[in-house]
């Protein structure tokens, strides 16, 4: 998309501005004082905005956890399972309150929380999103990590506006402005097209689309621009726990994520985004933690009954090659570099499945 527009262009474009700020082209929404975008920095969108909600829980948990979710749903055939999605070689549609949930389980890769004793679980619908909230509030926190946390915020819109109309009215603040990347999906009526901001792989991501327009017939609420908030890893887990506590501040705090990306202010009263928890990692420290966590019976046991590790260890290592000792001394360094703290509080952090 040019960045460059002509003096036409850029008059018709805060004509745009204006008449998206001030509800104009939205009939049950008031008229509004606020400044168009360029302006004032911000795009005021709370007056046409329907209702606001999770739509899409994806945690990861402990294999113990996981049975507590089962116990929770439907009866199912694992033999029914089919090939796993990325890193699981299984996956399974599970029956729960009022809708299904997506089950993979075998991962192929170790977690350093778990080991590969892990699964991963998708909530999306209302009924799965409700059944979540019944289940993990139930549950220990330590044993699960949010993952991806969705939230959709839904706007009255004229029946002829398209979503790219409201991108294009951001990108001073998206891409001039944050830098961010973005684009459509979509063919035939690009009124029902997909407009992104933020990148695939990135850990928050907007999409923005016609609600009604995708569901078709099955959508009885209007004309709806639908500006739908990812957050992935760490950004999710924070908010996760805020909306198992209270719905509306995760609303507020979804909001100023979203204002503080594109410049679009889809609630008046804005939470306040939690800070990345920032820790000093030990290589080393969890490796250590990833071996008692999968081990951790059968050292308990040794020690029981007795059994000096540390000699069978010396027995290991004294029959190193001469490239095996030289990956030791290598560890050791690296290890004597980070701690003992560190490398213990790195430890406690896996075993406690943080």
């Amino acid at each position: 998309m040019a960045r460059g527009k002509s003096t036409a262009d850029a008059g018709q474009a805060q004509d745009k501005r204006s008449a998206l700020n001030s509800g104009a082209a939205s009939a049950p929404a008031a008229v509004s004082v606020y400044p168009p975008c360029l302006t004032g920095g911000v795009l005021h969108w709370g007056d046409r905005l329907k209702n606001a909600g999770c739509d899409w829980i994806t945690l990861s948990c402990s294999s113990t956890y996981a049975s507590g979710l089962l116990k929770s749903s439907g009866e199912i055939d694992e033999r029914e399972a089919s090939k796993g999605a990325t890193g699981f070689n299984a996956y399974l549609k599970v029956p729960v309150m009022g809708g299904m949930a997506g089950r993979s389980w075998l991962p192929r890769e170790r977690s350093n929380a778990w080991g590969l004793d892990y699964e991963r679980w998708e909530y999306s619908s209302n009924g799965a999103l409700a059944a979540a909230e019944q289940i993990l509030t139930a549950g220990l926190s330590v044993d699960r990590k949010g993952k991806r946390f969705d939230m959709a915020f839904d706007f009255t819109v004229s029946e002829d506006m398209a979503a790219g109309e409201l991108w294009d009215t951001l990108q001073p603040i998206w891409d001039h402005q944050n830098g961010l990347t973005g684009g459509p999906h979509g063919d035939g009526d690009r009124r029902a097209w997909t407009w992104y901001i933020g990148g695939k792989t990135a850990d928050r991501r907007i999409r923005i689309y016609r609600k009604d327009l995708e569901q078709g017939n099955c959508w009885a609420e209007g004309p709806t621009m639908r500006v739908e908030l990812v957050l992935k890893r760490e950004l999710a887990e924070p908010v996760l726990d805020i909306w198992l506590e209270d719905k509306q501040k995760a609303v507020r705090v979804c909001a100023a994520h979203v204002e503080s990306m594109c410049g679009l202010r889809c609630v008046e009263d804005l939470g306040e985004i939690p800070e990345r928890e920032v820790q000093e990692k030990s290589m080393f420290g969890e490796r250590l933690g990833v071996m008692v966590k999968q081990w951790g019976n059968a050292l308990a046991v040794a020690a029981e009954l007795g059994i000096d590790l540390g000699d069978l260890v010396k027995v290991k290592q004294a029959r190193l090659s001469r490239m095996g000792r030289s990956r030791y001394r290598r560890e050791l360094k690296g290890a004597s570099r980070e701690g003992v703290d560190q490398i213990t509080a790195s430890a406690l952090h896996v075993i406690r499945g943080r």
